[in-house]
């Protein structure tokens, strides 16, 4: 399957492989695609990478240790999908049920007990992205969602040079 233009305003589209759900630049009319190519997510890393170096995954967790499996593993398939390094930190909120045992060894774990979730990813940022700068991006899930596997890819591609909010 080719490139295809957008219904209303022409836009080209590139080869695809996968699903994803795309808007139009010109009349932000969205529509369901198939997920980008390696060699338009190969341009699209090009385009990105000098004004992305890091993102930093918090994810707030509060006895959660049954849906943390599920919830680190849909945050790890989503990192697999762009081109930067991704840190994901869980900050264990007051745990009482070895939320602890459910964290992969590759994922930060944080103890804070202060029962509170805004508080938690607060500090769950200080701990992993300290000196942040316009290179970092700060996403956050809870410990019970399960994201999509383009949900750090899809918003990575709208970060242009000086955006401070996507």
């Amino acid at each position: 399957m080719g490139a295809r233009r957008c219904s209303r305003r022409g836009q080209r589209r590139g080869a695809v492989s996968r699903r994803v759900f795309l808007r139009c630049s010109s009349c932000q009319r969205g529509e369901e695609n198939i997920i980008i190519s390696q060699q338009l997510r190969g341009r699209l890393a090009a385009a990105i990478g000098p004004t992305l170096r890091e993102i930093v995954v918090v994810v707030p967790a509060h006895n959660e240790r049954e849906r943390l499996p599920a919830c680190l593993a849909s945050v790890a398939a989503a990192a697999d999908q762009v081109a930067v390094p991704v840190t994901v930190v869980v900050v264990l909120d007051a745990c009482s049920d070895r939320s602890e045992d459910a964290i992969p060894r590759s994922v930060r774990a944080l103890s804070v007990s202060g029962r509170n979730v805004g508080a938690a990813r607060a500090a769950g940022f200080a701990a992993a992205a300290p000196r942040s700068d316009t290179r970092t991006w700060l996403a956050t899930t809870d410990a019970d969602s399960v994201v999509p596997t383009t949900w750090l890819a899809d918003p990575a591609v709208h970060i242009a040079p000086g955006c401070r909010v996507l």
